[in-house]
């Protein structure tokens, strides 16, 4: 059956070869119209099989398609193309005698292309399942270091490394976050029923210490229709989650809250965490305000200063 097409093979090389010695001719060279025939024949065919073999029906030059014949022609006289015609006959079930050479060299270029990529994204999930193995190693590790408390937010731990905070997020479900070298942000934080800004702080030795959140900002008319019910509701959760009730309560006025500060209305004083709820202002909007601050972490930067609200922000 194979000795069908190596013949064939064999033509089509010598039929190129005859084309490639007669365009070679010079322009004053008489060639008579059965010669003119035999290369229009010719062309006719090398163009239908490329057209064929790589479905491209451009009109190319023939120098191009010329070139692309001898990559053809060279694969089909290596020593490895009976084992190629062999594998195409057992996986596809049609005789190859009933195409071209050219059919058959693309269907294994692209089995091996096809087996490359496999093999790319087999590998890519190796590496990703070693990485994620060796992430939950460090996360144990660094886990039993720390004190788990039950106003932890999200279940995460203060403590914890930066990578090991995105390994524990990512398996918490917690959405895509922002990363600004020492500070993660949350522009749509999901806490009880509502969403809020979050923002998680690490000290200098890229350590998490702190967290706060921050409620949509209101306009000055709605303060204590908006603004102070989510005061209620952030301390609420840190009740509920403490099972205490603030150490300290500060009654907050209007001409209290400014900006750059946190004006603080409750306060606990916890066993290794200190936390506050409160209002704060950005320009004339107005917005409540969680933060909770690690005690026990060496190195925490500004570790007992007052408690300040994020970056000045703009809308909501």
């Amino acid at each position: 059956m194979h000795s069908s097409i190596f013949s064939h093979g064999k033509l089509f090389l010598r039929c190129t070869a005859v084309l490639l010695v007669l365009l070679s001719y010079p322009a004053t060279a008489e060639i008579d119209s059965t010669k003119q025939v035999f290369l229009d024949s010719l062309e006719l065919t090398l163009r239908n099989d490329y057209r064929l073999c790589s479905g491209d029906s451009a009109l190319r030059p023939l120098d191009e398609l010329l070139k692309w014949k001898k990559t053809i022609d060279r694969i089909c006289t290596d020593t490895t193309y009976p084992a190629i015609i062999r594998k195409f006959a057992a996986e596809t079930g049609i005789n190859p005698v009933d195409v071209r050479p050219c059919e058959i060299i693309r269907w294994y270029q692209d089995i091996e292309a096809q087996s490359m990529e496999s093999t790319r994204l087999l590998e890519l999930e190796r590496k990703k399942a070693i990485a994620g193995y060796k992430d939950s190693i460090r996360l144990e590790k660094e886990l039993r270091g720390t004190i788990r408390a039950p106003y932890d937010l999200k279940g995460i731990p203060f403590g914890l490394s930066q990578r090991c905070f995105i390994t524990i997020a990512k398996r918490n479900g917690l959405p895509p976050l922002i990363n600004e070298e020492r500070i993660f942000r949350y522009d749509n934080f999901p806490f009880g029923i509502h969403r809020y800004k979050a923002a998680f702080h690490f000290n200098s030795d890229k350590r998490y210490w702190c967290y706060e959140l921050e409620s949509p900002t209101v306009v000055f008319d709605s303060l204590n229709a908006a603004a102070r019910p989510q005061v209620d509701y952030l301390a609420a959760q840190l009740e509920s989650a403490t099972g205490r009730g603030p150490d300290h309560v500060y009654r907050v006025g209007q001409f209290d809250i400014v900006p750059g500060r946190l004006s603080i209305c409750r306060m606990w004083n916890l066993d290794h965490a200190v936390a506050y709820v409160g209002l704060a202002r950005t320009g004339n909007r107005f917005y409540a305000k969680t933060i909770v601050q690690a005690k026990d972490l060496s190195h925490i930067d500004r570790l007992g200063a007052p408690p300040s609200p994020l970056p000045k922000r703009e809308g909501n």
